[in-house]
């Protein structure tokens, strides 16, 4: 959760940036203005060049501002959202199960229940693992047992012959199977 909140100051301080800049534009373009309006003849303030300029630098620190509140405003969006998103998916409990640690983590969406596997101290430095899939989201959350069945029948299925761990990972299943008892 850090890394969004990082992400979302990131983005604050690049718009309130940006913001400034178009604030900065607004200024100098109506002091600019004033200073025209303020030294050309009366019957030429309308129609001169540099006041239009002036105008333009005014309307472009307009939309540069708008643009930053907009931006700002989709960051504190995007960073709500994602810290939603996070708190809905927070880990439901670690297993160990001989000797392999997994966190689980439960993700309630309109579509149903999912827990995620992820086997921490497994192949592929701890980012493998499966998931399961539920159905309808108003299920209750598994226990305990059951987590820990459902890994026990993933562990049984990887370290068996022929399967995932001996095919994909066969230096990982074959020290996991030398240092485990007989």
């Amino acid at each position: 959760m850090k890394h969004v909140w990082a992400l979302m100051a990131l983005l604050l301080a690049f718009f309130t940036a940006l913001g400034a800049w178009g604030a900065v534009l607004l200024f100098r373009g109506m002091a600019y203005s004033a200073y025209l309006v303020d030294t050309l003849p009366t019957e030429n303030t309308v129609q001169t060049p540099e006041l239009a300029a002036a105008h333009s630098t005014m309307l472009s620190g307009v939309g540069i501002i708008a643009m930053a509140l907009l931006g700002a405003g989709a960051a504190v969006v995007l960073g709500i959202t994602l810290q939603r998103r996070a708190a809905s998916s927070a880990p439901a409990a670690s297993v160990l199960v001989r000797g392999e640690r997994f966190d689980i983590t439960e993700t309630r969406s309109k579509d149903g229940v999912s827990h995620h596997f992820a086997w921490r101290n497994g192949p592929a430095n701890g980012t493998y693992g499966f998931t399961i899939g539920h159905a309808p989201a108003a299920a209750p959350s598994m226990r305990s047992e059951e987590l820990e069945a459902h890994v026990h029948s993933f562990l049984d299925a990887f370290f068996a012959p022929g399967g995932v761990g001996t095919q994909d990972f066969p230096d990982f299943a074959e020290a996991r199977q030398r240092s485990r008892p007989a």
